[in-house]
């Protein structure tokens, strides 16, 4: 038996696993979490919770942990592989797919998301991305449509169905390869067809609401993803310097080669909104981090062949040394990172003594099937993975049906006026509410000052551990 870190989205894939197992509908809506008033089918794509759940059935001797971890690391190696023969496919160079997936295999930060911090589906999706692209690198040669043009079709529908946030990556990987191609306006007309019959081939599981829903959540800086574009554009003006510098280094290194090209603008547009993402708010490193694997494969696959073009190779060195010594400062240097920080990211083979499951547990044995509880911090990703118990919170924010939780939730953490606090419980019709303290384990301490909760009256004090305190609204 295994179990993820601390602050790993893998509990949300057991949650939502758990409730199908127990004879929930895919179309219904999910109880646990954002009070009841989200679709289930809003929560995740069919293909995790399905293939966990037959899985389980096949192999009963295993959690749903163990097998969330045998589908990483099968999605880990499948990811590798794709790397690998979409570079060979676009380079027409077999040398390049051992480099690219090799590499591939032991980039730290891709190892480190994957098996301490990220989430099954959209780990899936990731490794399915360059399967995407590979068949539409190969259909996109040929002039009339073929059957790999349809296949291409049915893969990226397979991915939306994994992972619609995730899907991000590949949408701008068809693109670029659409624009980058010989016949640009016809590989884009292609690109563009591939995620429009792909997008409705899902429309049976997520519906026009869902999307209208997606693209009005807060899930880029707090901003919804139309906001964000505005605000992008406005940073974009402070940038001039920086686009006309790319614009100069494109000219100079003037890639020509369809490899070339993709791995640049690959790598420049994945960089680039990952600055964004950081200026837009630092110290939410785990929204920035969220493109920060394909910022690493961009590196990877520039690194292959940069040193063609780099006037550094005016110089008489081996240009194999100089890319073996480079690689080696990324890999060394981020895997010594890596294992000093082991702590934060290794599995476990216990969690008994962590605050997720002690708060679990202890809400387990006072809570009823009707109350909901209010939970902040790594204790709502967990919860539910663990038990069967109501919730405010849940674990995909940007999907949420009812948006009047998010305002109520942060005056809750971050107010300091208590009267109002009070109310805010109420409107919410919660019946406990978890706070953590300073000195709490559990990971990311929401709670602007826990110590207001002791003067609010009405509230009974019925655990309280480790800096960890339940409270009862009388």
């Amino acid at each position: 038996m295994i179990y993820p870190p601390q602050i790993s989205f893998i509990p949300v894939n057991v949650a939502l696993t758990r409730f199908i197992e127990a004879g929930g509908g895919f179309f219904a809506h999910y109880p646990y979490w954002y009070l009841g008033t989200t679709p289930f089918n809003y929560l995740t794509g069919p293909v995790v919770p399905g293939f966990m759940v037959v899985f389980h059935k096949i192999f009963p001797f295993l959690t749903l942990f163990d097998i969330a971890y045998l589908l990483i690391i099968a999605s880990f190696i499948i990811g590798a592989l794709g790397w690998g023969l979409l570079a060979r496919e676009i380079s027409g160079k077999k040398s390049y797919f051992l480099i690219v997936t090799l590499i591939t295999l032991v980039l730290p930060w891709r190892f480190v998301n994957a098996v301490g911090l990220g989430e099954v589906s959209a780990i899936l999706a990731g490794a399915l991305t360059p399967w995407v692209l590979l068949v539409f690198a190969k259909s996109n040669k040929q002039k009339a449509i073929s059957k790999k043009f349809l296949l291409a079709f049915l893969v990226f529908a397979l991915l939306l169905l994994v992972n619609t946030t995730a899907s991000i990556p590949v949408i701008l990987g068809l693109l670029i390869l659409g624009i980058v191609s010989k016949e640009w306006q016809r590989g884009l007309k292609r690109a563009v067809m591939i995620i429009i019959v792909g997008w409705v081939l899902t429309l049976w599981w997520y519906t026009p609401t869902f999307w209208l829903t997606i693209f009005g959540a807060p899930s880029i800086g707090g901003k919804s993803l139309v906001m964000a574009f505005v605000s992008l554009f406005n940073l974009l003006r402070g940038f001039v310097p920086v686009i006309l510098a790319l614009f100069v280094v494109w000219w100079r290194i003037h890639p020509k080669s369809l490899y070339s090209k993709f791995a640049l603008f690959w790598f420049v547009i994945f960089g680039s909104m990952t600055l964004f993402r950081f200026m837009a708010d630092p110290d939410f490193w785990i929204d920035w981090t969220a493109w920060f694997e394909e910022v690493e494969v961009g590196l990877v696959l520039l690194l292959t062949i940069i040193f063609k073009n780099w006037p550094i190779l005016s110089l008489k060195i081996d240009k194999i040394y100089i890319f073996y010594f480079l690689c080696s400062i990324y890999l060394v240097g981020g895997w010594v990172l890596v294992f000093t920080n082991h702590n934060f990211w290794m599995p476990r083979i216990s969690i008994e003594e962590t605050a997720e499951y002690r708060i679990a547990k202890e809400l387990e044995k006072i809570i009823t099937p009707s109350d909901t509880v209010f939970l902040s911090g790594s204790t709502v990703f967990w919860l539910n993975s663990l038990v069967d118990i109501k919730q405010v919170r849940g674990g995909r924010d940007e999907v949420s049906v009812n948006r009047g939780w998010r305002q109520i939730t942060w005056n809750i953490r971050e107010s300091d006026n208590i009267a109002d606090t009070i109310k805010q419980m109420k409107d919410l019709k919660i019946k406990y509410i978890v706070v953590h303290g300073f000195e709490s384990r559990e990971f990311y301490h929401d709670f602007n000052n826990p110590n207001k909760f002791d003067e609010i009256n009405g509230l009974h004090e019925v655990y309280k551990e480790f800096g960890d305190v339940i409270y009862k609204i009388n």
